[in-house]
């Protein structure tokens, strides 16, 4: 009862608005409010393994979403962004290698040279904690050769600066390249995962190289690569002469 409480409490949450205190708005989206109860599903599990409780009382309790769209960049976007001058060419590079890797911004900010061997990336994702060893492709490996010769004395792969900037250089970057989406970091992510699945990689292999811990996570890519559904129904055997 307590957290279906504190479930309609965040739903149902209002405060003034910035514009006209007097108003009351929506204090967070329903994404957001997901996110709060899944903190304390977390946790909750943690108590669960600890032997403190014996079920989640959250397991049957959860706030719909609709789905976000994934933007990402279309090949002919991304070699527009690849021909932009840029003052901070350092995020560029960042943001490009994150498109030829999938990577996150939090792993590319805190990549060292010695998480690289003979051209292959070992390191430990910061949000799955999990060990993972990637191949590079061949723009990814131009990238890290690139920088491992500039930061040799250093250990680092890219010095970058807060979020917020890096942010809003990318769309001083896309308006220079024609690109009207609003582009930020993380569509590096979703630019990969479009561009591996539309090349033919596999969805079980995409979801590995972005650290997926459910592959229905990955799944949801696949509504934007029609291609892929081309190629998998050509497969379909012909019966009518």
């Amino acid at each position: 009862k307590l957290f279906r409480e504190f479930r309609e409490y965040l739903l149902n949450l209002k405060v003034p608005s910035k514009k006209n205190p007097e108003t009351l708005v929506q204090a967070m989206k329903p994404v957001t409010a997901r996110g709060y109860l899944d903190v304390m599903r977390a946790g909750l599990n943690i108590a669960i393994e600890e032997q403190i409780i014996r079920d989640n009382p959250l397991k049957n309790i959860d706030i719909k979403v609709e789905e976000t769209k994934r933007e990402h960049l279309t090949e002919n976007e991304l070699k527009e962004f690849i021909n932009t001058t840029s003052d901070f060419p350092e995020i560029k590079l960042a943001f490009l290698f994150s498109c030829f890797t999938g990577l996150r911004l939090g792993d590319v900010q805190g990549l060292k040279l010695s998480d690289f061997e003979d051209n292959n990336l070992n390191f430990r994702q910061q949000k799955t904690k999990k060990i993972e060893a990637y191949p590079l492709s061949e723009d990814a490996l131009k990238i890290y050769l690139a920088q491992k010769e500039k930061y040799s004395n250093k250990g680092k792969v890219f010095d970058l600066p807060h979020k917020s900037k890096i942010n809003r250089h990318l769309k001083e970057l896309a308006k220079e390249a024609g690109i009207k989406k609003n582009l930020h970091y993380h569509m590096s992510r979703h630019t990969f995962a479009i561009l591996a699945l539309t090349n033919g990689m596999s969805i079980y292999e995409v979801s590995k190289f972005l650290g997926h811990k459910d592959i229905k996570t990955t799944e949801i890519y696949l509504k934007f690569v029609p291609e892929h559904k081309k190629k998998a129904i050509s497969k379909m055997p012909n019966f009518l002469r």
